[in-house]
């Protein structure tokens, strides 16, 4: 600014000599305002490029506190369905279930997996792998009732085995209604994939169906 008023003043310096007082503070007043107007732009440019930033470091804020939350609604309903699987493996053990048909006997663990098998699984956060262990166990079962084999328990076991099932498929359904949101924030919490979900509720409440008309048979 003061290189283009500086070249400015060479080129007319006959005129400014010849200038009177008040055409020469025109002449700055005219400079003086181009000075201010380039000043304002400046400064609204540079305003809106830390607006800008501080927007966007708002909105990584956002994003990170969003993926945390996710991440630890997803820990914890991941803590809570191996929680169920352990106990609906526990109660199997306790009350060796087992199903038969003729001469021919099976018990659920044998089906399913032992609970030593699961917390290796639980340990290394394998939630999918386990599912899907779980889902061909139950899918299994659920063969063998359909082809007239019986399951030998009591009907306040079966109800409990209905509850666990229960517990389960709600919290794997939990764990699918967020799956869409963990991965469009990129979560690093290992989710196991819909498909793996959606074939676990559904042997689940499938096995649930049976176990419920099976306990009505019994009372």
């Amino acid at each position: 600014m003061f290189f283009l008023f500086g070249k400015y003043f060479l080129l007319h310096d006959q005129e400014f000599k010849a200038a009177k007082p008040h055409e020469l503070g025109s002449i700055m007043q005219g400079w003086t305002a181009i000075l201010a107007a380039i000043w304002l732009a400046a400064t609204v440019y540079l305003q809106g490029l830390q607006i800008r930033e501080t927007a966007e470091g708002m909105q990584r804020s956002i994003k990170e506190l969003e993926r945390n939350a996710v991440e630890s609604q997803a820990r914890a309903l991941k803590s809570r369905l191996f929680f169920s699987i352990r106990r609906l493996l526990k109660l199997g053990e306790d009350h060796d279930c087992y199903l038969s048909k003729g001469e021919e006997r099976t018990s659920l663990i044998e089906m399913i997996g032992d609970r030593s098998e699961f917390e290796e699984l639980s340990e290394a956060g394998e939630l999918g792998e386990a599912l899907s262990r779980i889902a061909d166990g139950i899918s299994g079962i659920n063969e063998k009732l359909d082809r007239d084999w019986l399951l030998h328990e009591e009907v306040v076991t079966v109800k409990r085995l209905m509850k666990e099932l229960d517990n389960m498929k709600a919290t794997a359904e939990g764990i699918r209604g967020m799956s869409a949101k963990a991965l469009s924030i990129e979560c690093n919490e290992n989710i196991p994939d819909v498909h793996t979900l959606d074939c676990f509720v559904a042997a689940s409440s499938s096995l649930r169906d049976s176990l419920e008309k099976m306990s009505a048979m019994l009372t």
